[in-house]
């Protein structure tokens, strides 16, 4: 019996040689999604170069953080045009252009050697964090420098910044295995000087693409400061959703539905080719929306769901096609 494939994603591809541009790589207004913590958290990145194989199998997914992005228009972060947030209320301003990606900063938690310390950072020139088209050894560095704000101490930071795609390969996960992955190396290396605290901060985070999805699958960043005492952190996240979820099939024949973020805030996006109606219930049973399923897209305002589990029901006609599962978290 074939299955009918519930994927969730975003729906931006790579081309066939793992080549990263502004459409499928830079975040833009309106897009989702959520990132889970690991176990262990401390992976190594793993083999440079093209042809590179990255296996983390023994991995399971922990608390999970939803990002969104919006348009961004205002002076401080300048010239900022998009704004990515998450859920643990951190920020981030960068500009998006056809040419590159750069980061200008936001309000941030920064691991030092007094702990999780939230402050904020403004660049006075932005960090390349992607230069376009992005493929196989593409690279670029710059000075940065700018304000930084920790514990109400107002400081200063400067140093350099640089990003390289260093490897393309085959990123093999629990359940699932990614080809034509491109892997973009982002290197922050800056001195702070402030009343608290004073010394070197060193940065290397890991992102690791796949065709499918605008967000990095895997996320691997370590950060090492002087600040206080000396302390060493790494953290490693994956695509919360990368699991291909198979549930039995009704009539025998085989679709693709992608079902975005997951767990939603304010919207569930369903996109499902053969479906013309949905309908969402809650853990008890009990329906809570019966909508039409136009050319193959729904979009379901959540906002006013109850946090919790719900599953929503395809139909072709009067067919049914199959359920899938999410969460509601606001």
């Amino acid at each position: 019996m074939k299955k009918l494939l519930f994927l969730t994603g975003l729906a931006f591809t790579l081309s066939s040689n793992a080549q990263l541009t502004q459409a499928n790589n830079a975040p833009a207004p309106g897009d989702t999604y959520s990132m889970a913590v690991t176990s262990p958290s401390v992976l190594s990145p793993g083999a440079s170069g093209a042809g590179a194989v990255w296996t983390y199998t023994n991995i399971t997914l922990g608390t999970t953080t939803g990002f969104s992005s919006a348009a961004y228009s205002a002076a401080s972060y300048s010239p900022s045009n998009v704004l990515l947030t998450n859920t643990s209320s951190e920020s981030f301003y960068y500009e998006s252009t056809s040419n590159y990606l750069k980061s200008f900063g936001g309000n941030v938690i920064f691991n030092t050697g007094l702990g999780a310390v939230p402050g904020t950072i403004t660049y006075s020139a932005g960090a390349f964090e992607a230069v376009y088209p992005m493929s196989l050894s593409t690279s670029s560095t710059s000075a940065v420098g700018g304000s930084i704000v920790a514990l109400s101490n107002n400081g200063t930071f400067v140093g350099s910044a640089s990003t390289l795609a260093d490897a393309t390969g085959t990123l093999v996960l629990p359940g699932r295995t990614y080809t034509n992955v491109i892997r973009v190396r982002l290197t922050q290396s800056y001195t702070v000087s402030s009343a608290l605290v004073n010394g070197p901060v060193d940065n290397v985070v890991y992102k690791y693409f796949a065709a499918g999805k605008k967000n990095p699958v895997l996320v691997i960043s370590t950060s090492t400061t002087n600040l206080g005492s000396p302390s060493t952190q790494t953290t490693v996240s994956v695509d919360a959703n990368y699991l291909a979820t198979g549930i039995n099939n009704v009539n025998g024949s085989s679709s693709e539905v992608i079902a975005y973020p997951n767990p939603a805030n304010n919207q569930l996006n369903i996109v499902a080719a053969e479906a013309t109606s949905l309908v969402i219930s809650d853990i008890t049973g009990k329906t809570i929306l019966s909508t039409n399923v136009n050319n193959g897209k729904s979009a379901i305002n959540t906002e006013n769901f109850v946090n919790g589990v719900y599953f929503y029901t395809l139909y072709n006609n009067n067919t049914k096609l199959g359920v899938g599962k999410f969460t509601v978290t606001h």
